[in-house]
């Protein structure tokens, strides 16, 4: 970054050397274009030179045939530093610069005449007076209007800041009192806070020493109550309140002891009641398995193997068939044997009836009723047609193959 830092300066160097500038001859109008007529050019440059004497500034006005490919901005900068215009300790040159092959035209201010050539005040310069003048192809009376104007602008004194003391305020304010309310409740605010919170800590504070003084008190009260009569001199000295002492002991340790013992027969009742519970439920448990697998051996007995393959059935919670399943299962039974003993009365009475019909014909003519009746084709061709079809109201029984 530094070697960056150290050859930009000697790269850009060369690139502003290449700059042509025109030679001034400490002159106040240089006219390297030659658009300006000599007397003009006469009358402009006594007027300047005039007011440079006066005022002690240094206002040069200069046209030049071409910009070199640079902006007028740039070339006007590096022309003001060529010339060397205005004073050291003052830097208060100033150059009216026109380029009338680019049509372009700037004012260019040094830093010591910012303050009262401002650049609002040089743009209306230009506008108002010199670009107008411009247009109409009148490029000295331009140049001399732009000249005039200038220097009326800087020959004018500089305006002082003028101290205005600000207006005395009234005696009452609405936004004052209510900042002034505001913050009295808030500084009202920060105090109770703070006080309450201190107040508490203080409380807490004096609480917690005071438990401490008084555990403290009472750990050396029970220690001087239990060992005092160990220390030898005291027991012979105090005989009765040693002695109400070590009764005071003994009965704390039977009490003591009575304690433990009832806690242990708490603890063996307890454990027995638990044990005795344990045992009723292991025998109730094992009264359930034994009915269960009574069902289960009264289900397969009736339904066979396959019993658990029910649909019904819950293999994974390993429960038998609930009671309004074995209902339905009975239902449906008895509805199967109902069903079966009406197609058996109703077979019985076809055949009672045929009985008593053929009964009462002739003998010799009973055979062939009997044929006829059948379907005719003889007791051969009846039979063999009730078998092979299964139909007909003489043929062999087709009843049965329904259930």
């Amino acid at each position: 970054m530094a070697a960056i830092c150290i050859l930009f300066p000697l790269l850009a160097v060369p690139a502003m050397a290449t700059l042509a500038f025109p030679d001034r001859e400490r002159r106040a109008v240089v006219d390297a274009a030659a658009v300006i007529p000599d007397d003009a050019e006469a009358a402009l440059d006594a007027r300047i030179v005039a007011w440079n004497r006066a005022t002690g500034h240094q206002f040069v006005v200069a046209t030049v045939p071409s910009l070199q490919g640079r902006p007028i901005s740039d070339y006007g900068y590096q022309l003001l530093r060529h010339w060397g215009l205005g004073r050291a300790d003052a830097d208060d040159g100033v150059i009216l610069l026109l380029a009338p092959t680019e049509r372009e035209v700037r004012i260019e201010v040094g830093y010591g005449l910012e303050a009262q050539l401002t650049d609002a005040a040089s743009g209306r310069i230009i506008a108002e007076t010199i670009r107008p003048a411009l247009r109409r192809g009148d490029i000295a009376g331009a140049l001399g209007a732009g000249a005039d104007r200038i220097m009326a602008v800087l020959a004018a004194p500089e305006a002082p800041v003028p101290l205005v003391s600000p207006p005395p305020e009234s005696g009452f304010s609405l936004t004052n009192s209510i900042i002034g309310v505001v913050f009295l409740l808030f500084l009202l605010a920060v105090t109770g806070l703070l006080l309450w919170w201190g107040g508490r800590m203080l409380i807490a504070i004096a609480r917690g020493l005071w438990r401490g003084v008084v555990a403290v008190s009472r750990f050396f009260a029970r220690l001087c109550d239990r060992y005092w009569v160990y220390l030898w001199p005291l027991p012979l000295l105090f005989p009765e309140p040693a002695a109400r002492s070590r009764a005071r002991r003994q009965a704390e340790r039977e009490r003591r002891a009575e304690e433990e013992a009832g806690r242990k027969q708490r603890a063996a009742e307890a454990a027995a009641k638990a044990e005795a519970e344990r045992k009723q439920w292991a025998a109730r448990e094992a009264e359930r398995k034994k009915a269960e697998r009574a069902e289960r051996a009264a289900l397969r007995e009736r339904y066979g193997k396959g019993y658990d393959r029910h649909p019904r059935w819950c293999p994974f919670e390993k429960r038998i068939l609930e009671l309004h399943e074995t209902e339905k299962l009975a239902e449906r039974d008895r509805k199967i044997a109902k069903i079966a003993a009406a197609n058996q009365r109703a077979i019985e009475e076809q055949e009672r009836l045929r009985a008593s019909r053929y009964s009462n014909e002739p003998s010799s003519n009973w055979y062939d009723r009997y044929n006829q009746d059948s379907g005719g084709g003889g007791w051969d061709s009846g039979y063999d047609s009730g078998f092979d079809s299964g139909g007909g109201s003489g043929g062999g029984g087709g009843a049965d193959d329904r259930y």
